[in-house]
């Protein structure tokens, strides 16, 4: 089957209301930038004032209590739920949207190791590059940093999603790994990666290879929610004013189409900080190993978009298989 050819008819917007919209995923698919723009559009607010990020449904000490609906959908744009079994569990069941983004898992891999790796230099580039990122995702971070460093605001803010009894192991593990990436390169990292995998069914923390399989977070997505409440899109594609129309119709309701019209600007890139390590070539044989894989899933989560009767308009199929052999 080719990616390319799949496209799917028009899907007709549920007819309950949008009480709630998560952006579930994927890290590094330009997730801050469609959410800031959905609160600056007044089309949704934050669950958590001015917190892109708050990863409430992941963290186990936490239930969180719903607020009643309000004029605005309330907007949670936390990408740890995209892979986490126990936050989609905890995610309403109705009257919600869950929207996934998707990229080249390639070159998102890529961007997910440049921005890991930034943060865990712990010099004032890193300080800097947290404050930029920060003051758009969770400004009240921002505020702290003239007294803690960019690292142990990220190693804190990482604690939070385990118990405190295993806080002393977790921040070991955390440091270990942070070393790991300082002193590493990208192939380094996903060969370490991909046996640590493979040896153990999992990742280790800091993973730059695991939002960039799509499959496994669709389907359980799918376990809970229909076909109709989840909307995949690849974001440049909203460049285009009647996808951006098509997609408020699905999020919102027909009246939402009329603030369509603004486009999405970028809010965040780490592409203009100095980085010491060049963007490798994907189509180079040594990457073999890793195209084939990543198009196993990538033909995978087309087979079960179709199956599924999942709106696929809004996904580039020619830019998320570029360098893969489909």
């Amino acid at each position: 089957m080719s990616l390319i050819d799949i496209s799917l008819g028009h899907i007709d917007q549920a007819t309950m209301s949008t009480h709630f919209i998560f952006i579930v995923g994927m890290e590094k698919c330009g997730t801050t930038a469609l959410a800031n723009w959905l609160v600056n559009q007044q089309l949704a607010q934050y669950l958590v004032p001015d917190v892109k990020e708050p990863h409430l449904f992941s963290r186990p000490d936490i239930r969180p209590s719903l607020p009643a609906a309000a004029a605005l959908p309330w907007l949670d744009a936390s990408t740890s739920y995209a892979h986490n079994p126990h936050a989609i569990a905890q995610l309403p069941a109705h009257n919600s949207k869950i929207v996934l983004c998707l990229r080249n898992p390639l070159q998102r891999a890529w961007s997910a190791y440049r921005m890991k790796k930034l943060l865990a230099q712990q010099g004032e580039g890193a300080a800097q590059l947290a404050r930029d990122f920060y003051s758009i995702t969770d400004p009240k971070l921002v505020e702290g940093m003239a007294a803690q460093s960019a690292y142990q605001l990220q190693k804190q803010a990482f604690l939070q999603f385990f118990p405190r009894k295993s806080a002393p192991h977790v921040a070991q593990y955390f440091d270990a790994e942070i070393a790991r990436l300082r002193q590493g390169s990208f192939a380094e990292r996903v060969q370490y990666e991909t046996a640590f995998y493979f040896s153990r069914g999992g990742y280790p923390f800091l993973p730059v290879l695991a939002m960039s399989f799509y499959y496994q977070a669709l389907r359980q997505l799918l376990d809970k929610y229909l076909p109709e409440d989840i909307i995949v899109l690849s974001l440049h594609t909203l460049e285009d004013a009647d996808n951006r129309a098509h997609f408020l119709h699905r999020l919102l309701d027909d009246q939402a189409r009329q603030k369509a019209s603004a486009a999405i600007p970028l809010t965040f890139s780490t592409e203009h900080y100095e980085f010491d390590e060049a963007k490798p070539d994907f189509a180079a044989a040594e990457w073999q190993s890793l195209r084939q894989t990543f198009a196993y899933d990538l033909t995978q989560t087309a087979t079960l978009l179709q199956a599924q009767n999942i709106d696929t308009r809004l996904l580039d199929w020619q830019e998320l298989g570029r360098d893969l052999p489909l």
